[in-house]
Parts: C-alpha cells; structure tokens; sequence
C-alpha cells in the first residue's frame, strides 16, 4: 500500500504487484496478518490529505499517520466488509462513469448545435417562413461601400484641417480565407468572408505584464476567459493611467467579443456583456460591424470554429498561440443579420437546458464522491 507523502499528499494506493516506492511517499508492506485490502479502505477513509500543515510545499507528517485511528473486527469480519466496500464501490463507480459519459454526451451535442446553427440547419424552418432574404453578400458589400465613403471623407476632412489621419477599419482592408471549408450546403442568401472583413476593428491587448494594484480598473488574462463568459470576481485591477494606456489600443465595449488568443485556452470566445471598462492580456478583441453583424452571433460562431482553429494552432507541439493575422483570415460564415439573431435566441434556449442538465450530472457526481465517502467511512 502507498501512501502520497509530498505532492499528492494523503493519496492512498493499492499494487497487487511489486514496485518501487519513491521517497515522495510512505509505504506498507507487512500487514501482520491483517487483511491487505482491509486496511486500504480503512486507510481510505482517513482523509489523511487533512494533515495537510505545510505553509510551502503540501507535506505528510509520518507522526500525523501514526497518530490516526482505525477500527479493527476479527479477520473474519475484515474479508466480509472488504466483499461489502467492494461491491457498493462497483456500484458507485459505475454510476460515475456513466455520469461521466453523460458530460461527453453533453459537449458533443452542443458542438452539433453550434454545427446547426452555423450551417442553417437551425433555423430552416424559420427561413421558409420569412421568405427568402435579401443576399448577406449584397448586404456586406454595401457595408463596405458605406464605411469606405465615410473613410474618405474623413481623411479629406482630417487632412484640411491638418490633423491626424483617422483609424482605418480593420474591414477595409484585403484579406485571403486561412483555409477553405465545405460551404456547399448554405443556404443561397448565407455568405462567407475572412473575419477581418466583417470587423471594425481586430487588436490585442498589452503584450507586457503590468504591475496589478489592490483596487482600480479591471484587468484580465486568458484564464478569466471561459466559453461564452469573463470572470471579473477574480479579475486583478490596474491604476487609471495603465488602464487608459493599454485602453488607447485595445479598448473592449458592449457587444464586442473577445478571444483568448494564447495558451492552453486559445479560441475560447466570450461577448462582452458589462459597461465598465476593463483591460485585458493573451486576449483578442473583435469589434464586429453591427450593421451586418452580431456580437452574440459571432461568440456562437467563435465558438463553433474553436475546434478547428485550435487544431491549427497547435501543430508542431508549440504553445498554442493565434496571432492577428491569423484571427482576421479566419473563415466567418454569415446569414443574414435578422437570421443571425433568431440562430442566436433558437441556440441559447438548447443551450440553457443543456446547461441545466449539466448542472444535475454535476450534482450527482458530487453526491457519488461523497457516497463514496460515506461506505468508507
């Protein structure tokens, strides 16, 4: 029996074959005629991970194990509670599993949503009802046309009165598609164009680490953004004159979207749902065009495309990382701008209830962890 002493502190483990224990952990190897099996359970039942007193690295006293308590009935009754521990455990477990592949279940069908939503097929009976659309390619072009106009005026206007030449959105200027997909079953009025097309504006936030401060602006990084949602409870917070420098740049509002764009979480979108200002690192920014665009349509898309785009960026085995570039040649299926918001209300209503049956499956596993407590116990 090995017993976790650093690391894994208090983690018990059973070999029924010979091994080498390492100094990281305390073993058991004369059971003086105790049933082996027996005392693993017992020990189990111990939660010896709770002698935990280490301040640095997490740590088991060997004294603390000494000090604990086990009950000891006859061998007889040692064989019989180990059939009884084993036979609930089976149970258990099995009831785990199958929770587990409920969780499968559940990421696959909300991956065929975002499939669905993004092809057409969510919405088909929709479409047939309103009638066929004007074409999103008609539509985006006049965008196009609208914000080159209004560029350009600007430029003269800026230039007459000598003053700084205007931001130039991110859709005016030319892109190539990173990779080319199956658009063939579309619908006729559906459209497909390089993301940074259809953006206002694509940038990062600050590729240094600024130093956080107690209060002040939020701030955030990849790991407070998860699919479809910011952790601002645990953000950190930058002094106004930071905050105001990387803002400048890269400055996120209501219904934009962003994307972690480095490490383990790249591609994971979120829409932009507060008022306040915040800043942000290893985190992209799109601000879609809203007149042909919609920010909530575009987190779902985002996170349709995650799967692909982040099988890209990890090839080679380096970090994951998504640069600009790459972000702006991204392929962006479009459907029209009122379809967009009837594939944005039709996939929130499966995704809520998908959300609550997760919420039960989490539930239930916590009730099996403590189950299996309780026959240990």
């Amino acid at each position: 029996m090995i017993i976790g002493r650093k690391g894994s502190i208090g983690a018990v483990n059973f070999s029924n074959a010979p091994c080498w224990p390492i100094d990281t952990t305390y073993f058991i190897d004369d059971f003086n005629g105790l049933v082996p099996e027996f005392i693993f359970y017992a020990f189990k039942g111990l939660n010896l991970a709770d002698l935990d007193t280490s301040t640095a690295i997490p740590g088991l006293n060997r004294n603390d194990i000494y000090n604990q308590h086990i009950p000891l009935p006859p061998i007889a009754e040692q064989d019989r509670i180990v059939e009884k521990v084993e036979e609930l455990l089976a149970r258990v477990n099995a009831t785990r599993e199958r929770l587990t592949k409920v969780k499968e279940i559940l990421k696959r069908f909300r991956q065929s949503i975002l499939a669905a939503a993004c092809s057409g097929r969510l919405t088909a009976d929709w479409r047939e009802r309103q009638g066929l659309a004007t074409a999103t390619s008609y539509v985006w072009e006049q965008a196009i046309n609208k914000l080159e106009a209004e560029y350009e005026a600007s430029c003269r206007q800026t230039k007459a009165q000598g003053k700084r030449k205007p931001f130039k959105p991110t859709c005016l200027e030319d892109f190539e598609l990173a990779w080319e997909l199956n658009f063939d079953g579309l619908p006729e009025n559906w459209t497909y164009v390089p993301m940074g097309k259809v953006c206002l504006k694509i940038t990062d936030g600050t590729h240094d680490t600024p130093k956080p401060t107690e209060t002040g602006i939020p701030f955030i990084t990849a790991k407070h953004v998860r699919d479809r949602s910011v952790d601002f409870e645990n953000a950190l917070y930058l002094t106004k004159e930071i905050h105001d420098s990387i803002y400048a740049r890269c400055n996120p509002r209501r219904g934009d979207v962003i994307v972690v764009n480095i490490g383990a979480g790249t591609a994971t979108p979120a829409f932009v749902n507060v008022d306040f200002e915040f800043s942000m690192k290893n985190v992209a920014l799109l601000k879609p065009n809203m007149e042909i665009l919609d920010g909530r349509y575009l987190e779902l898309h985002q996170l349709y495309i995650k799967p692909f785009v982040f099988e890209l960026v990890t090839r080679g085995g380096a970090q994951p990382f998504m640069g600009l570039n790459l972000i702006k040649t991204i392929p962006c299926i479009m459907p029209p701008l009122d379809e967009q918001k009837e594939v944005v209300r039709h996939a929130e209503a499966i995704f809520k209830l998908a959300d609550q049956i997760e919420k039960r499956v989490v539930d239930a596993t916590a009730r099996a962890e403590k189950l299996t407590q309780a026959i240990l116990a």
